[in-house]
């Protein structure tokens, strides 16, 4: 995927301050990029050039950006099915298995005993749910079986 920039295109401002970051350094450097994938074009009020995406973005800064946006937008609530469907929890979900997971991972080794509601997360994105039917609702259970899964998985966070 390739994500175009525009310095006078209004953005998430997760990205904003990225996409004002790069283009600072290519008006400081005055760099012309002919590198395949990169095309630059210019006029007298912007530039606009194409990076792909995943060397532009700080997924962590994404993340607690969204993560900030979650906890605003749901509130004080007990009802899991509002946590779940406000658009920043469903915005980390779109962030994609290989960009999430372990993000979400280490926020709920960082919860300790007061784990938050990632476990439909992790479920979408990795497609297995570890917990048993015993620890469903307990979650300090739940998360310390995510932890030891994603361990025995694999992931490192």
């Amino acid at each position: 995927m390739v994500f175009s920039i525009n310095h006078r295109t209004g953005l998430h401002s997760a990205y904003q301050s990225v996409c004002e970051s790069v283009y600072e350094y290519v008006l400081t450097e005055q760099r012309e990029y002919d590198a395949p994938g990169l095309v630059t074009s210019t006029n007298d009020t912007q530039r606009q050039f194409q990076i792909p995406f995943e060397e532009l973005v700080d997924d962590r800064a994404v993340f607690e950006s969204l993560l900030q946006e979650w906890h605003a937008e749901r509130g004080a609530t007990s009802s899991v099915a509002k946590m779940v469907s406000c658009r920043s929890y469903l915005s980390i979900i779109g962030m994609g298995k290989a960009r999430a997971v372990e993000l979400i991972l280490a926020q709920m080794e960082s919860e300790g005993d007061d784990p938050d509601h990632w476990f439909l997360a992790l479920q979408v994105l990795t497609g297995v749910n570890p917990v048993s039917e015993e620890d469903e609702g307990n979650l300090q259970a739940m998360a310390r079986t995510w932890l030891q899964w994603a361990r025995n998985s694999g992931y490192a966070w």
